[in-house]
């Protein structure tokens, strides 16, 4: 994992949500991680990536677990579309 001086701001922003995701509602908390998606169509998927992946570490074997994995598989595939994509592949 970068440093925190090499993350990138969406990092950043995926890190204070992890942190503060049990201070807010479920609304709340969807609200943020479709604003951080939507902030950029590389970087917003990529952090959402380390965000789900970060939970699924914290949750217990599971139903929640397999959910947050697959879904920072679906953001990480979409990260990775966009990008070849932006590139022109």
């Amino acid at each position: 994992m970068p440093s925190s001086q090499d993350a990138s701001p969406h990092l950043k922003v995926a890190r204070l949500l992890l942190i503060q995701m049990q201070k807010m509602d479920e609304k709340e908390f969807k609200r943020r991680l479709r604003a951080l998606r939507a902030s950029d169509p590389v970087e917003g998927p990529l952090a959402l990536h380390w965000l789900f992946s970060a939970i699924a570490r914290a949750a217990p074997p599971g139903k929640d677990r397999i959910f947050f994995l697959e879904q920072a598989d679906v953001v990480m595939e979409e990260a990775v579309a966009m990008r070849k994509i932006i590139k022109g592949h």
